[in-house]
């Protein structure tokens, strides 16, 4: 009891019965400007606590008035004497302020700690090495840098190796991993990451399930193989020396070899790669720098600066922006992003049109029968009657107008979603506008998808960015986003990211002034709506249920321009039922935008000899807020539909002109 009365009377105490360590990034290093592991190790050596555990970055310039704090959070329960481990991902763009970590239980700082960032961190693409006994230090460079790690600190989340070229995985079991570790280093590797796995003479491991479900091919025993054929003339004078490699059961892609002996062996995997070294990097000679370096050219190409999360889209060029990017709501440029689009429709928190007008007539109906009142009635009008009219009027315009008005929070969402090739993934782009009406901080509930945010600063004069709270849920698919303001009628922007299970295939094929198109919908999802798009005309698909497979003729001459106006959109709209009428008009102009903006994509894809197909699928998250407008959440597949002949061959670009009746012109 008396224990008790001291812990809630001086909470020095309590702060000082909880221990936290935290660790940044793989092996204390993490690369700036990128999303970084943070595991935290919380130990409770008091009594029982029911609290939350915060991490606080800082970004922006306090000099205008454009700073703001990021709040990542996870509740925590500490029992006495528990220990608990807590892995995030946080974005780490600045140095200029510390990494604040801290256990609070309401109001009450239970502990704290603050990491000083300028120490750790690194402007280089790292090469994350897993293993007990390899070191590859020679493979650092002024663009990369080798780091060691932990497997009770490698990410549960697939973003946390952002800043990473390369895994490389040396006499460690992945069993070893939690089933969110390993399902985060898999997600990564389909978004474009390198997993490079090399074994020992006791190839067991590379046989248990995981393993044997990513290499390009499995161990079947060992072979022999001499230092001089590795060496070549440098190993003449080794004499009868030789090095144990594995024997594999299926060659598969071979990338390098000695003789008829695979050294190095890949396999796509999504848009990434699964390689395998038959060798032992620990042993010599292959702890050669000399005698390993042709097969590390090659598995490790040249790093370069785009964020692992702008790599489901290859070539895209459309990388994450930093905090200060700005959007100007209110214009519509080709080159702005999507969320430049929700923020430019004005779609919700304003009355709409007819509204307007009708409160204008209104107001100047009630003008005009004051002025063919005579003057005997206005004179009426004096002492309590001047008082109450105003009043009388503003509560009669409140009644019959107040319900199209804007009240308390609400929020539109956009998603893109994007399948990943030979992967039963799809990347989403969500944009996510915030909208609120009065001072109060409001507060949004996401269910169904774990995005990655990045919060998007406004441009106009008098802007000041909010500071945000992400509060995971009791689920990994749950999640609340608490925006601290003291701005009302003002609009915040949100860019996300995430992964969902998803997989879709298109395909096309031009025969006898005809196209015929196979869509292959294998996802839980139906597709509502759709519509192939090649150089510049567009057919209506129709719907494709989940789990279905349709094909659909498509005469060239029944072709459609591939207009991108808000007014064709409305249509789709209308046509595919997704929305209900009142939100068909901001949805629409965004999605229009949306197109605009896989533009380019698309014409990349098209000169390649492939085409587009759009259609509306239902949005991976719900949101909720606390009171206001239903929010509207809306999403788009966009997935390529490769084009071939009916002779099967491959469409030659050379041949591939957009004017030809090959396209429907």
């Amino acid at each position: 009891m008396a224990a008790a009365l001291c812990l809630a009377f001086w909470p020095g105490l309590a702060a000082a019965a909880i221990d936290l360590s935290v660790h940044v990034g793989f092996g204390q290093v993490f690369r700036l400007a990128h999303w970084t592991p943070v595991t935290i190790t919380v130990e409770n050596r008091g009594a029982n606590v029911d609290a939350v555990l915060e991490l606080v970055t800082t970004a922006g310039n306090a000099l205008e008035h454009r700073q703001f704090n990021t709040h990542t959070a996870a509740h925590v329960d500490l029992p006495g004497g528990a220990r608990k481990r807590l892995r995030f991902a946080i974005m780490l763009d600045s140095l200029a302020y510390p990494l604040r970590v801290r256990l609070r239980s309401g109001s009450r700082v239970l502990a704290e700690t603050s990491i000083d960032l300028r120490k750790r961190f690194t402007d280089r693409e790292l090469i994350v090495v897993i293993s007990p006994d390899v070191g590859l230090d020679y493979l650092n460079s002024k663009r990369r840098i080798s780091t060691y790690a932990r497997t009770e600190r490698l990410p549960q989340q697939w973003r946390g190796y952002d800043g990473v070229g390369a895994v490389v995985v040396h006499g460690i079991s992945l069993e070893k991993l939690s089933e969110s570790q390993f399902r985060a280093l898999d997600r990564w590797i389909q978004q474009g990451g390198r997993l490079i796995v090399s074994g020992r003479a006791d190839y067991g491991l590379l046989r248990t399930p995981r393993l044997s479900r990513l290499l390009p091919t499995a161990p079947v025993g060992l072979r022999r193989i001499s230092w001089s054929a590795i060496l070549g003339e440098q190993g003449a004078n080794r004499g009868s020396r030789s090095a144990h490699v594995h024997r594999v059961a299926d060659a598969g892609e071979v990338t390098h070899a000695r003789g008829d002996v695979p050294l190095a062996l890949r396999r796509a995997h999504g848009l990434g790669s699964v390689a395998y070294l038959t060798f032992d990097l620990a042993n010599a000679p292959f702890n050669l720098a000399a005698v390993t370096a042709p097969i590390w050219g090659d598995l490790l190409p040249e790093p370069d600066d785009k964020p692992m999360i702008a790599l489901a889209e290859p070539g895209s060029g459309d990388a994450l922006p930093g905090p200060n990017r700005a959007f100007q709501p209110g214009t519509l440029r080709p080159d702005q992003r999507l969320s430049d689009a929700v923020l430019a429709t004005r779609a919700f928190g304003f009355p709409a049109l007819g509204s307007m007008l009708m409160f204008l007539a209104f107001y100047l109906g009630l003008l005009a029968t004051l002025q063919h009142l005579g003057r005997e009635q206005t004179a009426a009008l004096t002492g309590w009657g001047r008082l109450v009219a105003p009043p009388a009027f503003v509560a009669l315009a409140w009644t019959l107008f107040a319900p199209t008005f804007p009240a308390g929070p609400t929020a539109i969402a956009v998603a893109s979603v994007q399948p990943l090739p030979e992967s039963p993934l799809a990347r989403v782009d969500i944009d996510l506008a915030l909208f609120s009406t009065s001072r109060a901080s409001p507060a949004y509930s996401l269910r169904g998808t774990d995005p990655s945010w990045r919060p998007l600063l406004a441009s106009q004069d008098g802007y000041r960015p909010p500071d945000w709270t992400f509060t995971r849920g009791n689920r990994a698919d749950q999640q609340r986003i608490s925006v601290s303001t003291n701005q009302s009628y003002v609009l915040h922007a949100l860019e996300g990211h995430a992964l969902i299970p998803f997989r879709l295939r298109a395909e096309a094929t031009f025969s006898d002034g005809s196209y015929e198109l196979t869509v292959s919908n294998e996802s839980r999802q139906q597709l509502r709506g759709a519509w192939l798009q090649l150089g510049q005309d567009v057919w209506a698909v129709g719907a494709v249920g989940a789990g279905e497979t349709i094909r659909r003729i498509l005469p060239a001459r029944d072709a459609q321009p591939a207009r991108a106006d808000v007014d064709t959109w409305q249509d789709r709209l209308r046509q595919s039922g997704m929305l209900t009428r009142g939100e068909r008009t901001g949805a629409g102009a965004v999605l229009a935008r949306l197109v605009r903006k896989a533009s380019p994509r698309i014409a990349s894809a098209l000169q390649a000899g492939n085409g587009r197909l759009f259609g509306f699928v239902a949005a991976p998250l719900t949101i909720e807020t606390d009171g206001g407008t239903p929010p509207i959440v809306v999403g788009l597949l966009d997935t390529p539909a490769p084009l071939t002949y009916a002779d099967g061959g491959e469409v030659d670009v050379r041949r591939f002109d957009p004017a030809s009746p090959g396209l429907g012109r």
